[in-house]
This record gives structure tokens, sequence and C-alpha cells, in this order.
């Protein structure tokens, strides 16, 4: 049996940083400075790069509008395309809101480790945050622990897994919703 290889060329990449410190609640596109305060130990941050002529070149740096101290946002990162979601399982707003577009974003402080995760879209070579994603249920599950996308698709998981499976968001007519957890049977006797 012949297997083949395809050679695949990657030509955007992420990094998260959970353990950024800035304060800063905004988009910064390369190559103007970073922010340099380190008020919010542990906001994070994520790093988005574009490979131009066979190098590797910083092409943005992305923050939460909300975002705060220990948030860890950039814990988990996914991306598709040019669409991609950043988990912040250490975000505490006790909303369970998935919010398309450019917000008003929660800023409450209430639900301690509750968690979130953000959908950044590349539009006309800048990237902007396009939604924003809460689990159903607002408890300290650190929902945004692990994230996945594949098209239209995106899966967000916590890390306590006795308070939330798996949440499923789907992008329909362009907005983001939360798609109801599959039906689990079980075949015992």
């Amino acid at each position: 049996m012949k297997s083949s290889w395809t050679k695949r060329c990657f030509i955007l990449k992420v990094v998260g940083n959970r353990y950024d410190d800035s304060c800063t609640t905004a988009i910064v596109a390369a190559p103007n400075p970073y922010p340099t305060d380190t008020g919010c130990t542990g906001a994070g941050a994520a790093y988005v790069s574009k490979r131009v002529n066979g190098t590797w070149m910083q092409e943005a740096y992305l923050k939460p509008p909300n975002g705060g101290k220990s948030d860890g946002f950039g814990t988990s990162v996914s991306i598709s395309g040019t669409t991609l979601v950043i988990g912040a399982p250490y975000e505490d707003s006790c909303s369970t809101a998935v919010i398309n577009g450019a917000g008003p974003y929660p800023d409450d402080k209430d639900c301690n480790n509750a968690g979130a995760a953000y959908v950044f879209s590349k539009v006309d070579d800048e990237w902007a945050l396009v939604a924003y994603l809460k689990n159903p249920n607002a408890h300290r599950n650190f929902f945004g622990d692990s994230v996945s996308i594949d098209g239209d698709t995106i899966v967000v998981g916590c890390y306590s897994e006795s308070d939330c499976g798996p949440v499923t968001f789907e992008r329909v007519g362009g907005a983001w919703e939360r798609r109801p957890p599959p039906l689990v049977t079980s075949t015992q006797a």
C-alpha cells in the first residue's frame, strides 16, 4: 500500500501567552510598539504572525476589550483560515451570552474563573473581534481551557468537566450561535 504526503504551507500562526501582564485592551497591529505596562499580571495576549517570503513576521498583538488581571487570555488558541478563537479560562464575567460584533462586552468580575472564548477574524487586512462566547452555566468551570475551530464550527471545553462538557458554536449568516448539546443515549440495559 503506497501512502503519500501532501505538503502544507502555513501562512498564519498564532501563539497565546497567558502570562502577558499588559492591561491594554486593544488589537495592536505590528510593527507598532507593544504595551509596556505590567499592571495586569496574567491578563494574557495572543500574537499573530504571517509568513512573508519564508520569514515569520509579527502581524498583530491581540487582547480582549474586557480583559483583566489573571484572565489567562491566550491559554488556548485555534485558527481556521482567517478566523481564530482564543480561550481565557480565568475570565470572571457572569455573562452567559453569545455576543456578536463590537459589543459592549461585560466587564463584571463576579463569577471567579467562569471563562470565555473570543473569536477574531481578519477583514480587509485587519484583525477584529467578532464574537464573545460564554458557557450557558457561568460557574467556576474554566470555560475556554481548550478551544478548536474548523470552518464554521467552534468547540470550547472546560477544565472542570463536571460543570461543563464541550460547548459547540456554529457560524450562521456571519453570526456565532451556541448549539444544543448532543443527545446522549445509553445502550446499557
